[in-house]
């Protein structure tokens, strides 16, 4: 059986997001997986100052620097929206405030976030305030008609993906699967002379 087979039947049991941290941080190259780049890592429940632990830190390398990303875990057992209304479920946006004020901390404290651990610093370079947010939370099969367009604001305004373990599952799954697109795709990668 895969990793990613093993994660599929924890989140299948899971009660809620503990089991699903605990397997993660047993195996955070898993995480990593949903990243670009050839150099990923992922920081199990890092500390930002006294008061908070973000479930995850991500990041990858490419020529512009280090991306992060501020990941945060709720239940597996939510709606993520309202069904009546157009508003995040509680869990959903528990996850959103949590990244808000990962971010709110990381503005205040820059300088010790990308300061070097010999430094007295965090140790996480080129962290930014605005850096990207990922909230795992819910089912697919239990998202409302408007997810969507609920999730869409905080993707594109706030610069935070609300996405469901299913999505998790699929992405790790094409990720390791990909080897490029089909050469005998006619619409993939056409030059201006095509």
């Amino acid at each position: 059986m895969t990793e990613i087979e093993q994660l599929q039947q924890v989140i299948d049991s899971a009660g809620d997001e503990g089991p699903i941290q605990e397997f993660l941080q047993e195996r955070p190259h898993i995480l990593a997986t949903i990243l670009g780049g050839n150099e990923r890592f992922c920081l199990p429940k890092p500390r930002l100052g006294d008061r908070y632990i973000p479930d995850f830190l991500l990041a990858d390398v490419d020529s512009s620097g280090i991306g992060w990303v501020l990941v945060e875990l709720e239940t597996p057992n939510s709606g993520t929206t309202l069904m009546n209304g157009n508003e995040l479920e509680a869990r959903a946006r528990k996850g959103v405030s949590q990244v808000q004020e990962w971010r709110d901390w990381l503005h205040g404290n820059i300088a010790l976030a990308r300061a070097a651990r010999t430094e007295g610093g965090l140790g996480l370079p080129d962290i930014r305030q605005m850096s990207r947010g990922l909230v795992l939370v819910g089912r697919r099969g239990s998202l409302n008609m408007n997810a969507g367009s609920v999730r869409q604001p905080h993707r594109e305004q706030g610069g935070i993906n609300i996405h469901t373990y299913d999505w998790l599952i699929e992405t790790l799954t094409a990720n390791v699967r990909f080897v490029g697109p089909p050469a005998a795709n006619q619409h993939v990668f056409r030059t201006a002379t095509d």
